[in-house]
């Protein structure tokens, strides 16, 4: 097997290319890509769906390059067990800029999600230290607002903030909490 810089030389003693049946040229619709074939190897006897790199005979040169996607256990028209899900044929033949752009914007996206989330906590605090500051507990208000307490915000996986802000509110209007059988609620601050 030669392998040259640009993908693998295609030689007559171990590759046969296959005519191109039903299912290559479904492939070849549903990956917009018309440089996709199969061939025998005769020596592993699998068939491998690959990609054209350069075509025999192309711009007057003798040498075959192309690509392996992957391969299979018996000819592709005949459904053979491992023959992969189009779906995963398409993503397997998507070109490497289609990939890295969703995931750049995947990964864009997640950290604006985690940013939202951090300033939502941030504003939880906030409320929760303002309340906590109006019942003249500035020690604790400092504490929860700082950053200090372990409390964050429903969107960062907590909602403890919110629990905290609930209890404050209620508090403040003399209501009573008991989470522990009788014995008044600690909190969290």
């Amino acid at each position: 097997m030669e392998l040259d810089a640009t993908g693998l030389e295609m030689t007559q003693q171990r590759h046969r290319v296959c005519q191109d049946g039903e299912w290559v040229r479904a492939v070849r619709r549903n990956t917009g890509n018309d440089q996709i074939f199969v061939y025998y190897h005769t020596e592993t006897k699998k068939f491998v769906v690959c990609e054209w790199v350069v075509k025999p005979r192309t711009y007057g040169q003798g040498q075959a390059l192309c690509t392996e996607l992957f391969t299979i256990s018996g000819p592709p028209d005949h459904a053979p067990d491992d023959m992969p899900t189009m779906e995963w044929i398409r993503n397997r033949c998507r070109p490497l800029i289609d990939y890295f752009d969703e995931h750049l914007t995947q990964r864009a996206d997640e950290a604006y999600q985690e940013a939202c989330n951090q300033m939502e906590s941030e504003a939880q605090a906030k409320d929760a230290a303002k309340m906590l500051a109006g019942m003249g507990n500035d020690e604790a208000a400092h504490y929860v607002e700082s950053g200090a307490s372990p409390n964050v915000g429903e969107g960062e996986g907590g909602g403890m903030l919110e629990e905290l802000t609930e209890e404050l509110s209620a508090a403040s209007q003399g209501k009573v909490f008991s989470s522990q059988g009788g014995k008044p609620a600690k909190h969290r601050f």
